[in-house]
């Protein structure tokens, strides 16, 4: 069960000038659900039967919040080389036993231990019409929820369902849901076993995500958007960055978008075990771009650009 949404919109229908995340979200959010349930059946192999989906408008809206089992299950990250960037997670968290899918395109999803990062080709699925590498999506763990519920409670909220799991929140930001019984795959086609990019030791024991950072256009209404739908509370407001949780070891952080930037995940943060310096040091020599540290970083924190385009922080666990 992985995830994504389909490639609703061709590639060269948009200036990559002249398009914004936000507008492509917008028009995305028009597509139907005749549309959805086409991407759900092409994406069944050849000799699966299509997923009979209960009618949300046949079934009481599901009671919120939806219970979150953690925050994060994943997060999706669309970038120009999909195998490029592959190997590089698998050098930095280990490349043992990492799944994906070969079709509609190929994709990695690489283990967190738990989570994963589920890596995409940058201008397909969900970053159709995008040209620069960005975390396209996150999807949120729930526990076991009945989806044409789920989907009746987001109707309701008038809330734009897509396809496989996501749906549009507050500034059109796709949110993906795991846990649903009696729904679609969250696959966008066929989950596999995909070769190993990379079996030497790993830089870093991953230990799961430790946080998200989000920009958004308005923190509190955003904060109240996670309380209300997913039962998150607030933890606290550290340098400008609002912090949820729910009781767990991971958090949500939620800050004020800045001038030009895109509403979304500006960057992932991952929990493990590792050696600072030798860590910097090889993080270089994979093409990673070291940063420096923001105010409220761990100490022994290390915050780069992976040679893929995207923002990372590795937290030492504790």
């Amino acid at each position: 069960m992985r995830n994504i949404f389909p490639e609703f919109l061709r590639e060269d229908e948009f200036e990559a000038k002249s398009v914004s995340r936000r507008e492509l979200l917008r028009t995305t959010a028009l597509v139907s659900f005749a549309v959805a349930s086409v991407a759900l059946i092409s994406g069944c192999a050849a000799d699966d039967a299509p997923v009979i989906v209960a009618d949300p408008a046949t079934v009481a809206p599901l009671a919120l919040p939806l219970t979150l089992a953690k925050i994060f299950h994943h997060t999706g990250i669309s970038v120009p080389d999909v195998e490029a960037a592959g190997r590089f997670y698998s050098q930095l968290f280990g490349g043992q036993n990492v799944n994906g899918e070969r079709e509609p395109f190929v994709r990695y999803f690489i283990k967190l231990n738990p989570g994963e990062v589920a890596i995409g080709k940058l201008g397909t699925l969900g970053s159709t019409g995008r040209t620069v590498p960005l975390i396209d999506h996150i999807c949120v763990d729930a526990i076991a929820f009945d989806d044409a519920a789920w989907r009746a409670r987001l109707a309701a909220e008038g809330r734009q369902y897509i396809a496989q799991g996501v749906f549009l929140g507050l500034d059109n930001i796709p949110v993906q849901v795991a846990g649903g019984e009696g729904g679609e795959s969250l696959a966008a086609g066929e989950v596999t076993q995909m070769p190993s990019l990379y079996d030497g030791p790993a830089l870093v024991a991953p230990h799961g995500f430790d946080h998200v950072v989000m920009a958004v256009s308005n923190v509190a209404d955003a904060s109240i958007f996670w309380q209300r739908m997913f039962g998150l509370s607030e933890l606290g407001l550290d340098a400008g960055v609002l912090w949820l949780g729910n009781g767990g070891t991971s958090r949500l952080g939620l800050r004020l978008s800045r001038d030009g930037e895109d509403f979304g995940a500006v960057y992932q943060a991952v929990r493990g075990i590792y050696e600072p310096e030798s860590t910097r040091l090889a993080l270089q020599g994979l093409g990673a771009q070291l940063l420096p540290a923001l105010a409220y970083d761990a100490p022994e924190s290390i915050r780069f650009i992976g040679p893929d385009g995207i923002e990372t922080l590795l937290v030492p666990a504790a």
